[in-house]
């Protein structure tokens, strides 16, 4: 949780802007990186940030972290438009091998791309 928030507090995020944290290892199990990642997809596309039912009792190191936070209940993060637009997947497995990922919405992507080049885009893709 330290490395998470000392990245985000680099980053300039603000305490009132905290990322939420989805722990999903007890509802996925062990070794379930492809199913996780599926979740966090289905969040980057509907806005919708799910709780964490079993953090009744987050420890009092996590609650430190100011630019982090450990929803109880399910979130919308906007309107009818998702405005979730990246997540970090961090994932520590068995004999010390992990990974981490970066997920940004295409939405995101696809505004911050150069006009002409997006409409090079849109042209091949509507083909």
């Amino acid at each position: 949780m330290y490395t998470w928030n000392a990245i985000l507090k680099m980053l300039d995020r603000t305490a009132g802007n905290a990322a939420p944290i989805m722990a999903q290892k007890s509802l996925v199990g062990h070794g379930a990186a492809a199913r996780q990642t599926a979740s966090l997809l289905q969040t980057i596309g509907s806005g919708i940030v799910p709780g964490n039912r079993n953090a009744d009792n987050v420890d009092a190191l996590s609650q430190q972290h100011s630019l982090l936070m450990f929803p109880s209940k399910t979130l919308q993060t906007g309107g009818i438009t998702p405005v979730l637009l990246t997540f970090v997947y961090s994932s520590f497995g068995f004999s010390q091998v992990g990974g981490t990922a970066l997920v940004v919405n295409p939405r995101y992507v696809l505004a911050a791309t150069p006009p002409s080049l997006y409409a090079s885009y849109k042209l091949r893709h509507n083909e």
